[in-house]
């Protein structure tokens, strides 16, 4: 007959089921970890779990019906048991096809963990290769600079093979005994051009130094006079000089300093102002982006009242400058004692800024640029606070200065000076070329093998090289002849 049994559902999976699963997602886990023991011991627990369930299916199979008070034909009876049977291996099947299902997935899980495995160790590998070969190259990189002092060799007109600067600042680092300067040098000019003959003399001279520039040529200063203030002061007079320098020295930073002639004894003497500033002030920006300029970037000071008046330290050595004029109102114009007063203030916070660095040796000279000194009380007493800033400390102070038009090196300025002290007066530009000044390195000491005049002695390791001036009488120092002209005229 018909079969009266329950509606068959989708079964609940069994203990036995549930442990399969939870046996073959460890069994997924063990691989990704590569636990070969752990796998073993799981597949051995599968194999054990497929026989209880097979033996569980044969269980639930339907024993033949013998009870007698059952009326039942043989025909319904044999039905009944062969629907139960069908029902039994359908439902078996569905087991077996939900078993494999998982394991499938669990294994095809497996896979993909292994194999994002192992990429992940080979990326890390070459991530590692990567890391280790650019260590390497900053090895490389660091060694080089590390032998260059931290520059690579610019592409400059040269005679020398390499360019090689050194820190730009004296306060850079605390431990003396390692700061060990390298040679350098500067050059100097003044006065010039005050003509056309002259414009042409300074053009050559200016060309011919492009050509003789060394690597250890770091700057060049002009201490006045670019122009003869009779002539008008004109804005083509500006052009002409910043025009010549910045085109000519393109690798060579220059500074310039304020003269009588470039805007004080110019007939407007507001408007001659105006055009230094526009053309002059902050000239040796012009050399921005230039190899020799990186050693001044950033570390070049103004004082905050006169712009005009700057102030570094490189290779050990305190530069600055002071407007100090010549001229008609040098000597008595009240404006010169303002502006000498300026001046003093700039050297007292100079000496005071470096002070630890002089003490402590990384500065070792100081170098001042003006353009005149003036017999006033005003520039005596500016002389003097140079002497009370710097005497003490026993190292050398050398001032350069140009306005008198002759070559003259003096140890002292109506009296006033000291041992290390040293006044040098530049030619004139349109009689000699500019001086080159040579700062030797650390324990390298002063030497003229030539025995020439070429070379004046200005301290244990300055020298200074006229580089083919006039040599009119004796080259050495000549004491206390700076000054001997009477009061009140400009030296």
């Amino acid at each position: 007959g018909e079969d009266t049994a329950s509606p068959q559902l989708q079964p609940a999976p069994t203990v036995e089921e549930g442990g399969m699963v939870a046996q073959h997602e460890g069994m997924a886990e063990a691989l990704a970890h590569g636990d070969e023991n752990t796998i073993a011991a799981m597949g051995d627990d599968s194999a054990a779990a497929n026989t209880e369930l097979d033996e569980a299916a044969e269980a639930t199979k339907p024993d033949a019906i013998t009870n007698s008070d059952t009326v039942v034909s043989d025909s319904s009876a044999s039905s009944g048991i062969s629907n139960n049977k069908e029902r039994g291996s359908a439902e078996q099947e569905k087991r077996r096809s939900k078993l494999i299902w998982t394991v499938a997935v669990g294994l095809v899980m497996v896979v993909a963990i292994i194999v994002g495995a192992v990429l992940g160790a080979s990326g890390n590998q070459s991530d590692g290769k990567s890391i280790q070969s650019e260590s390497a190259q900053m090895a490389v990189r660091d060694s080089f600079l590390s032998e260059s002092d931290g520059s690579a060799s610019p592409s400059l007109p040269t005679a020398r093979p390499s360019f090689r600067p050194t820190p730009n600042s004296a306060d850079q680092g605390s431990n003396v005994d390692t700061y060990v300067p390298s040679p350098f040098s500067f050059l100097v000019l003044g006065d010039v051009p005050y003509n056309p003959r002259e414009k042409v003399i300074v053009q050559d001279q200016i060309k011919l130094l492009s050509e003789d520039v060394t690597d250890e040529d770091l700057f060049m200063i002009h201490v006045g006079d670019t122009m003869n203030a009779k002539q008008g002061c004109s804005e083509s007079d500006f052009e002409f000089t910043r025009d010549l320098l910045t085109s000519e020295l393109p690798h060579l930073p220059c500074f310039i300093i304020p003269g009588d002639n470039d805007w004080d004894d110019c007939p407007d003497r507001s408007m001659a102002w105006k055009r230094w500033e526009k053309h002059y002030m902050g000239f040796e920006n012009n050399w921005n982006g230039t190899e020799r300029f990186a050693l001044f970037q950033g570390s070049v000071q103004r004082q905050s009242i006169r712009k005009e008046n700057f102030a570094f330290v490189t290779h050990g050595v305190l530069f600055f400058s002071l407007h100090w004029l010549g001229g008609a109102s040098g000597a008595k114009d009240s404006r010169t004692a303002a502006r000498m007063a300026h001046n003093d203030a700039w050297i007292e916070e100079q000496a005071m800024k470096h002070k630890a660095s002089i003490e402590s040796g990384r500065i070792r000279a100081v170098i001042i640029a003006g353009h005149a000194l003036t017999k006033s009380n005003s520039s005596l007493n500016t002389l003097q606070v140079i002497k009370d800033s710097f005497e003490g400390y026993g190292i050398p102070v050398i001032f350069f200065k140009g306005d008198k038009h002759t070559f003259e090196v003096c140890e002292s300025f109506l009296g006033i000076g000291w041992e290390k002290f040293k006044i040098v007066q530049v030619d004139q530009g349109g009689i000699a070329p500019p001086v080159r000044v040579s700062v030797l390195g650390e324990g390298i000491g002063s030497s003229n093998p030539s025995g020439s005049n070429a070379t004046i002695t200005l301290s244990d390791f300055i020298q200074l090289d006229r580089r083919g001036g006039v040599y009119s009488g004796t080259p050495d120092l000549l004491p206390n002849a700076c000054g001997a002209v009477s009061r009140g005229e400009v030296y």
